[in-house]
């Protein structure tokens, strides 16, 4: 493991010691659309960070298939809002994804027919986001209010009304800090920590809620 890699007793990774020990609210957050290409040493090196720094596979957000590992299904492809600190490390993502596109992904935990009720909406204007991952080196709280405005703002430029969600309570808190809320439903199962669907409609943020925040609109992909 290499020294930047090394977590010292104060939990202060030294990539971060000299932002830390500034004032928070000058520091810029960017967030933008990953390019698998261009971004891909910073995406390998956050995986390695946050990866490392799981116990339980069940306290990622999201939920894996108990026949995929954690390594093989997180993923950080085009579909991820990727946040990036002034250095250029990644320091938060989240993947981004129509539900239309999941619906036989997710049938055993989700019936379309009743959450386009409880929802009032077409499923077809219903992102599925997962894998809300944040390196444990920095201010969380910061981190989380940037890459939230990020997601609000791509699922606005993609004409989504709701994005929803399908984690354990540890990381249901964590969404219901950014505005998310509790559907109603929840998924038991055998020998493992019941999950919760949340969902948050899809609004512009004030800019003036996310200190230090910098969202850049992605490139086209055409």
């Amino acid at each position: 493991m290499s020294d930047s890699d090394q977590v010292p007793a104060d939990g202060i990774p030294p990539r971060f010691r000299t932002r830390a020990a500034s004032n928070l609210q000058e520091t810029v957050w960017q967030a933008r659309l990953a390019n698998v290409v261009s971004d891909h040493d910073p995406i390998r090196l956050f995986r390695r960070r946050v990866l490392s720094a799981v116990a339980d596979p069940e306290s990622i957000d999201g939920f894996l298939p108990a026949e995929i590992s954690v390594n093989d299904g997180i993923q950080i492809d085009e579909d991820c809002i990727l946040v990036f600190a002034e250095s250029g490390d990644v320091v938060a993502s989240a993947r981004m994804i129509s539900l239309e596109r999941l619906q036989g992904e997710l049938g055993e935990f989700l019936t379309g027919r009743h959450l386009a009720e409880q929802l009032g909406r077409d499923l077809v204007n219903v992102v599925w986001s997962q894998h809300l991952l944040i390196d444990p080196g920095v201010p969380e709280a910061a981190v989380l209010r940037t890459l939230a405005a990020a997601m609000s703002e791509h699922a606005i430029r993609q004409g989504w009304d709701f994005d929803i969600c399908l984690c354990i309570e540890e990381n249901a808190v964590r969404r219901e800090a950014i505005g998310f809320t509790r559907l109603g439903i929840r998924v038991d199962r055998e020998n493992k920590s019941p999950l919760e669907i949340l969902y948050r409609e899809v609004v512009e943020q004030p800019k003036e809620t996310v200190p230090g925040a910098e969202v850049v609109p992605p490139k086209s992909r055409g």
